[in-house]
């Protein structure tokens, strides 16, 4: 009996140790991986100081700024492909699809006050523009934010203080305007596009679109916490 005692004693502590040298052996190799040298692979000086949205589509990093300066760069060694400029300025971020760049146009800082906001397509392989939507608006902007957003052929984009487009990809033809008179809550960007609504948010409220009829579907207030059919 005391030499089965015994030979229990010795099986947990061959256990315990054994259990103690794993997790050692995996503690050592954590601090191994954290204490590894991180190095940056490469950089590329745009000149500019905005903090500012980036896409990457096949291996390469769409950047756009409100200087009007648009970059393409390679991701794997920072190389530049192209870069777009405009001297109307004011570029919002960019969404690539389909090899087409989208990038917003908004009146900003020494703009004419009678220009327009755009919505730019760019060739995303050349940097070549392809096309431009008049979003009719001209009002100066300072939230270059929005971004268009994309799904099902058609290019959502917002221009800030009035309206809500949906563009055909192909024809670069409206399919609705969503007309919002909404003074000092302007459209702050459009979230996402689900289940046949596209959701977007001002400086105070939520609202849902139908992405067919254009109609204005849903308005979540967010000062009241109620949310009301249209």
């Amino acid at each position: 009996r005391r030499q089965r005692q015994m030979c229990i004693r010795d099986r947990y502590k061959m256990f315990h140790v054994t259990a103690f040298i794993l997790l050692s052996i995996v503690f050592l190799l954590i601090g191994c991986e954290r204490n590894s040298p991180v190095s940056i692979k490469w950089t590329y000086d745009t000149g500019l100081i905005y903090n500012h949205y980036f896409e990457i589509v096949d291996d390469v990093l769409y950047a756009s700024y409100p200087s009007g300066d648009l970059y393409a760069i390679d991701k794997n060694n920072g190389t530049l492909k192209w870069k777009y400029h405009d001297e109307e300025k004011g570029f919002t971020n960019c969404s690539v699809a389909d090899d087409v760049v989208y990038v917003g146009r908004f009146c900003s800082y020494g703009c004419d006050r009678y220009e327009t906001n755009f919505l730019y397509a760019i060739d995303s392989t050349d940097g070549e523009l392809m096309w431009r939507f008049n979003l009719g608006d001209n009002e100066v902007i300072y939230n270059y934010d929005i971004k268009p957003t994309i799904a099902d052929g058609v290019v959502y984009m917002a221009s800030p203080f009035y309206y809500l487009y949906a563009i055909d990809m192909d024809s670069h033809e409206p399919l609705w305007r969503v007309d919002i008179i909404l003074d000092e809550a302007s459209i702050r960007s459009i979230l996402s596009v689900s289940d046949g609504m596209v959701y977007f948010y001002t400086k105070e409220d939520f609202y849902a679109v139908d992405t067919i009829t254009g109609n204005l579907e849903l308005k979540w207030e967010t000062e009241s916490k109620k949310t009301s059919l249209i």
